[in-house]
């Protein structure tokens, strides 16, 4: 009887050690890929930013100012929804590259 009970506290305690272990690993992976916990829409959101932004620069010589700023007005609209729901988005298409590298690494 007393060595089936010491069998079950050990399986118990190898089960919590198991668990443990498993959380840990998860806890690490889930901390090294943030991009997990973003919402999906914002992939949505940046290719549009990007696909505007494209059509600015093809479309800036063509002399047609009123579809250039109607363009523009739906890239700001864009960006400014980022800038409350997703900052980095926003950073990201809105400053130079070499702005960015100075930025404090947290940002």
């Amino acid at each position: 009887m007393k060595n089936n009970l010491l069998n079950q506290k050990g399986i118990i305690h190898a089960l919590a050690l198991l668990i443990l272990t498993i959380g840990f690993g998860v806890a690490i992976y889930l901390s090294q890929n943030p991009q997990i916990f973003a919402p999906k829409s914002s992939n949505n959101e940046t290719e549009s930013i990007v696909k505007l932004t494209n059509q600015l620069i093809q479309k800036k010589d063509t002399g047609n100012s009123r579809e250039l700023i109607n363009i523009a007005v739906k890239r700001q609209e864009l960006l400014l929804g980022q800038l409350k729901s997703n900052p980095e988005i926003f950073l990201r298409y809105t400053t130079l590259i070499n702005q960015r590298k100075s930025f404090p690494h947290d940002v």
